[in-house]
């Protein structure tokens, strides 16, 4: 990814996160290429779809958006200074894509890893213990119950401001809280918003897992 656009980055892995889960609209391999690429890269995209369909009619899944690979590129992202541009879109659009086919191989080598651990446990456990060890990285923030998991991610910043409030050491990072998001208090909207995705617009960060929207307390903490 070295000499594409910073922002992009941002956006993509966004994108990615935001439509990883099995309700998404692009949850369908087509929907999902067709959207990310551009009309220069059709022929780019065709040939990836023609792959894609090759080895489903062969009776293989195909899974391209993966929870880790986002987070991962969210990492790149963060840790990546600003450089000169020497990919155009096109090309970073593709070379975007690879990277992240990189990254869900490197997931699935660490399943794979995890699953080598299983061996020579009794068949009547093998199995249970092989599915938590290739799922477990991302289970949370691929399976729950939206409202349920936000309701309990705003019941829980409260008791932490509650937590910081009451204790003299920590007090001081409560008052540096409203200052640094430029609001009144810590519980405003648009606190409640960045730290659960509860508020009154429909962003897109409310399609992102709720362990994933706490990131804006987690980075002010530390």
């Amino acid at each position: 990814m070295k000499g594409g656009r910073k922002d992009i980055i941002l956006k993509a892995a966004t994108f990615f996160l935001s439509n990883g889960t099995k309700n998404s609209k692009y949850s369908k391999n087509k929907d999902f290429i067709e959207a990310l690429f551009g009309e220069k890269n059709n022929e780019f995209a065709t040939s990836v779809y023609v792959k894609i369909i090759k080895e489903e009619t062969a009776g293989k899944t195909v899974r391209i958006l993966n929870t880790y690979s986002g987070l991962r590129l969210f990492e790149h992202f963060f840790s990546k200074t600003e450089e000169e541009e020497t990919q155009t879109h096109e090309e970073f659009e593709r070379n975007l894509f690879k990277a992240y086919l990189t990254l869900n191989s490197e997931f699935t080598q660490k399943q794979l890893n995890g699953i080598s651990t299983t061996k020579g446990i009794e068949d009547e456990l093998m199995i249970p213990m092989w599915m938590f060890c290739a799922d477990y990285p991302i289970a949370d923030k691929e399976n729950y119950d939206i409202k349920l998991i936000w309701g309990t991610q705003m019941i829980k910043s409260i008791y932490l401001f509650q937590f910081l409030e009451g204790n003299i050491k920590t007090k001081p990072l409560l008052d540096n809280f409203p200052a640094y998001f430029n609001t009144p208090t810590c519980l405003d909207n648009r606190i409640c918003s960045l730290v659960c995705g509860i508020g009154p617009s429909a962003a897109e960060t409310t399609r992102i897992a709720p362990s994933i929207c706490a990131a804006p307390v987690i980075m002010f903490l530390t």
